[in-house]
C-alpha cells in the first residue's frame, strides 16, 4: 500500500515471515520516500544499500499496522531481527532484554546476534571486571593475570553461571535463541567514541555498526563453536 503527502510517500512493505502482511492484517513495514529523507550513510554503501529498496523507499525498520482511523500505529521492529539457518527468526533486542534482566549482576551492556548460514546465535558482554575477578578466584585462576579472553574461564562462567540460569524455567528465551557462544568485555564496548551508540539522549544502539565493529570477534566465536 502507497499513501502520498505534500512531503513524502509512504509505503507499507509486507513482512510474511514474521507475520505481518497488509492483505491479511493492515500490517508491514513502514517504508517512506522524500525530501526530508537521507540520502544514504556517509562512506558505508554496504549500510545504503540495506536501508533502502530498489526504488529510493527507506526501511524504517517499523512495522506498522493501518487503523480504522487511517492512522498509522508502530506495533513493532522489524530491523530487531536476524534468521537463523533453520529458518527461525530471533527478536534480538527481546533476547537481550531477557539476558540483562537475568545476569544484571554481572552484565552492563548485552548484544546478541546470528547469522542465517549459523543454527546458534552469540552474544558480547560487557563484565564488571572486579565480579569476574572474584568469580575467576573462586574457581582457581590467576587473578593477578586475568584474560577476559581466557577460552577456560568462559568455559566455567558458561556452566557456572549461565547455562544454570538459561535452562531454568523462569527464563523465557527458547531454545534456539539462547546464546551458545559469547566473548566479554571489561566494561562497555558499545560507545559514542566508536560509533556503535547514537548521539542523541537516548543513545539507542546502532546495531550495523556494531556488526561491523565486531565482525571478527563475531567470526571467532562462530570458528569455535558452542560451549
Amino acid at each position: 500500500m502507497s499513501v502520498e503527502s505534500e512531503f513524502d510517500q509512504r509505503w507499507i512493505e509486507n513482512k510474511p515471515e514474521l507475520g505481518y502482511e497488509y492483505e491479511k492484517n493492515k500490517s508491514g513495514q513502514m517504508l517512506v520516500r522524500g525530501g526530508a529523507i537521507f540520502s544514504g550513510y556517509y562512506k558505508d554503501p554496504e549500510a545504503t544499500k540495506e536501508a533502502f529498496d530498489e526504488y529510493g523507499f527507506y526501511r524504517t525498520g517499523d512495522v506498522v499496522r493501518l487503523r480504522e482511523d487511517e492512522k498509522f500505529q508502530i506495533i513493532d521492529r522489524a530491523k530487531n531481527f536476524f534468521k537463523l539457518t533453520q529458518g527461525e527468526f530471533v527478536s534480538s533486542e527481546s533476547v537481550e532484554n531477557d539476558y540483562l534482566a537475568k545476569f544484571l549482576y554481572w552484565f552492563t551492556q548485552v548484544w546478541i546476534t546470528g547469522d542465517k548460514d549459523q543454527s546458534f546465535t552469540v552474544g558480547l558482554f560487557a563484565v564488571d571486571r572486579d565480579k569476574l575477578a572474584r568469580f575467576a578466584r573462586h574457581y582457581g585462576f590467576d587473578v593477578e593475570d586475568i584474560d577476559i579472553d581466557d577460552l577456560g574461564l568462559k568455559r566455567v562462567f558458561y556452566g557456572k553461571i549461565m547455562k544454570p540460569v538459561s535452562n531454568d524455567e523462569s527464563f523465557q528465551v527458547k531454545g534456539f535463541e539462547k546464546v551458545k557462544n559469547f566473548k566479554l568485555f571489561s566494561g562497555d564496548f558499545m560507545t559514542i567514541d566508536n560509533d556503535t551508540l547514537t548521539t542523541t539522549t537516548t543513545m539507542k544502539i546502532r546495531r550495523h555498526k556494531v556488526n561491523q565493529v565486531f565482525k571478527d570477534d563475531i567470526k571467532e566465536l562462530y570458528e569455535e563453536g558452542e560451549l
